[in-house]
């Protein structure tokens, strides 16, 4: 019912969402990249907390008022006093997409010609150096 308390703490809901953030910073990604003897060392940052702010609109009754129907807007802002860093920081992280490619390449059979071509090339692009996050609202 549109005018029960449930519906109103479903249409807003009155307690704050928090979502916490950890990242591993590689401290040694260029010493790991020109020696394969060498481990990675890593350095956990954060946690970056965001607090998540939800909005329904265009809610609408549907199936003889079964169902509801409606667009929800979902955006984070960034919560500077909760978190232990800022989005500015600069961390060196793992190629996520980078890394799985390579698995997939060096694994496959029928591109095993171009495997160490490959694995040159992508040593050197097997990290990348970002901030922390980037936010917007939509």
């Amino acid at each position: 019912m549109p005018d029960s308390e449930a519906y109103s703490t479903w249409l807003d809901a009155p307690a704050p969402i928090y979502t916490n953030f950890y990242f591993f910073n590689v401290t040694n990604a260029k010493q790991f990249v020109a020696n394969s003897s060498v481990r990675p060392h890593v350095q956990q940052l954060g946690p970056y907390i965001y607090q998540e702010i939800r909005n329904k609109t265009d809610v609408e009754r549907i199936n003889d008022g079964a169902t509801l129907r409606f667009r929800q807007h979902k955006w984070y802002v960034f919560d500077a006093n909760r978190s232990c860093g800022s989005e500015s920081d600069v961390l060196t992280t793992v190629n996520i997409p980078l890394v799985v490619g390579m698995t997939y390449i060096v694994s496959g059979e029928a591109l095993n010609s171009t495997h160490s071509l490959t694995c040159h090339v992508a040593s050197s692009y097997c990290f990348c150096i970002q901030l922390v996050l980037y936010t917007q609202q939509f």
